[in-house]
């Protein structure tokens, strides 16, 4: 081991096992030598932080890690190694949705300067010290539960209490099998399919015994038609009840089941406007081969040019041309190819309208 020295290159090593955290300060002289080692520690986990899931774990290793070193890192540049790839996505990016405990410890640490770098398992040297821990105990883990466990009670909707959502998660088989995959890390249950995809942004209430997703709660499916007649009593249109809803919870199939309940909305359906679709219109059948054309543009393509489509409406037979560019010049040569001699034609229907501008302009 040796001395902190203010002027060379620090980095701190982190790693959480089921059972404890570790965290290493080195220091190199050069970037290719060897680290130097100037402190080791680590600590036990509680019985409460060993049910984190394994991205949360890892986020207490930082933070604990460089609290711990703050009399060496604060105000210091350094780097941060970690063999949990999600971190530096967290860690790393100012926009990063994370579960409200790591969101909490990730505000906690803009006091610090310092860059994360992935390092494989089998290289991290904190692996040991993190399950040979001592007992100990740490603040912020204790601030940030007090943050998730306020993050619940602002996260509910008025007239429907945590008492009530705790209750229904208890009994909903789905948010058990979620629960465990928070815990455990295996999400390979077809039942977790629509909860993988957002498995890093999801944690757990332990206080309360509820799911949260980032800083909303996740709904129990025996409560969801509830929670979306409760954001729906002004009988505001679906944009805004989904708005409602998204700011405070979530649950699978938002949109679908929203979309669902308020078509059956009997006041919705009297004083709304209606929603069906306007009818397709048919368009009558020229009279003769050329008395009318359509004509489309595709592009540009990723070479730059352009795809220019002519279709007949008598006969629906589509002609293909290969352009450089949409103007005039370019575009009227190749309707006058596909034109035959001396035929009038009576109608041109385009998308936009800088092309029939252009060619009532020019002579041909």
């Amino acid at each position: 081991m040796s001395y902190f020295d203010v002027n060379k290159a620090t980095a701190v090593t982190v790693d959480a096992s089921p059972v404890g955290l570790s965290a290493i300060l080195a220091q190199r002289d050069s970037p290719s030598s060897p680290p130097n080692i100037v402190a080791y520690a680590s600590r036990a986990l509680t019985s409460t932080k060993r049910c984190y899931s394994q991205t949360e774990k890892e986020a207490l290793a930082v933070v604990w890690g460089i609290e711990y070193f703050h009399l060496y890192l604060y105000g210091a540049t350094f780097t941060l190694y970690t063999d949990h790839k999600a971190l530096k996505v967290i860690f790393g990016n100012p926009i990063s949705k994370p579960p409200a405990r790591i969101e909490r410890w990730f505000l906690h640490l803009q006091q610090y300067k310092f860059r994360v770098v992935y390092k494989s398992g089998s290289t991290n040297t904190a692996d040991y010290p993190s399950r040979h821990p001592p007992d100990s105990k740490q603040k912020q883990t204790n601030i940030a539960d007090k943050y998730v466990h306020f993050v619940t009670h602002t996260a509910i909707l008025p007239t429907l209490t945590v008492d009530n959502v705790r209750k229904a998660t208890s009994k909903d088989t789905l948010l058990g099998l979620v629960r465990t995959a928070i815990q455990t890390g295996q999400w390979s249950s077809s039942e977790l399919k629509q909860f993988k995809p957002i498995k890093d942004e999801l944690s757990i209430d332990y206080t309360n015994n509820v799911v949260l997703r980032g800083t909303r709660l996740v709904i129990p499916s025996s409560l969801v038609q509830r929670v979306i007649q409760l954001a729906h009593e002004g009988h505001q249109g679906q944009a805004r009840t989904k708005a409602l809803i998204r700011e405070h919870v979530w649950f699978p199939e938002m949109d679908k089941k929203v979309c669902a309940k308020l078509e059956k909305c009997l006041a919705c359906q009297a004083t709304g406007q209606p929603s069906q679709p306007e009818p397709l219109r048919s368009t009558l059948l020229p009279n003769k081969v050329w008395d009318k054309l359509e004509i489309d543009f595709y592009g540009p393509l990723p070479t730059g040019q352009y795809i220019l489509v002519i279709l007949n409406c008598y006969s629906r037979f589509p002609e293909v041309e290969v352009l450089s560019s949409i103007s005039a010049k370019t575009v009227i040569p190749k309707i006058d190819a596909v034109l035959p001699g001396m035929v009038p034609l009576r109608r041109l229907f385009q998308t936009m309208g800088h092309l029939s501008k252009d060619m009532n302009s020019t002579d041909t």
